[in-house]
C-alpha cells in the first residue's frame, strides 16, 4: 500500500536524466514516445500536474497532454504513460 502511495504523489522524487533534470516535478512521467525517440521510453512533462494513476487509466485522448523531454514530441493518448 506505501509503495502505491509513493507512485501517486504529484511530485516526483526519483532520478532524472540529464535531458529531463529541468522539468517540472510534479508533472512529469514515462511515455512511450513516437516522435524522433522511435518507440523508446522517454521522460515527458504533462502540461498539468500529475493527476494520479487512476485518472490517467481512465483518461481518453486529448485529456492530458505530454511533451517528450528528449525530441519534443507531442503525445496526446495517454496509454501507457506510467510515473
Amino acid at each position: 500500500m506505501v509503495a502505491r502511495q509513493l507512485l501517486d504523489t504529484v511530485e516526483y522524487k526519483g532520478k532524472l536524466p540529464n535531458y529531463a533534470s529541468g522539468a517540472n516535478r510534479r508533472r512529469v512521467l514515462n511515455i512511450i514516445c513516437k516522435g524522433a525517440c522511435r518507440g523508446k521510453t522517454r521522460w515527458a512533462e504533462m502540461e498539468v500536474d500529475y493527476p494520479g494513476r487512476e485518472k490517467l487509466r481512465q483518461a481518453q485522448v486529448d485529456d492530458y497532454i505530454a511533451h517528450c523531454l528528449y525530441c519534443g514530441w507531442e503525445a496526446p493518448d495517454p496509454y501507457n504513460w506510467t510515473r
